[in-house]
């Protein structure tokens, strides 16, 4: 029970960032998805006893950061340099 009403709070508060400021109408709806996303990962990805391991977590955070950066040095200059249409061409003189 603890466990699904966990879940039912992240999915809220996910769909609350997402959503923005919402309305009345909003959150009814906002409820009802976020009660339906808690079912179905209770049933997806049934609870199991464990916990975690702190230790193990700043192990891999260095690592997971430097890996970051590196997949974004190889992959951002995509897209600043735009499209190809829209990238400059001498003109001719």
């Amino acid at each position: 029970m603890a466990t699904g009403l966990s879940r039912f709070g992240m999915f809220a508060a996910l769909w609350l960032v997402l959503i923005g400021m919402p309305t009345t109408g909003d959150l009814v709806f906002g409820v009802l998805v976020a009660a339906s996303a808690a079912w179905a990962s209770l049933h997806l990805l049934p609870p199991v006893a464990g916990r975690v391991r702190f230790l193990a977590l700043a192990g891999f955070l260095p690592r997971f950061v430097w890996r970051s950066r590196l997949a974004s040095c190889g992959f951002a200059p995509a897209f600043r340099a735009g499209p190809p249409a829209a990238r400059s061409r001498p003109s001719p003189a």
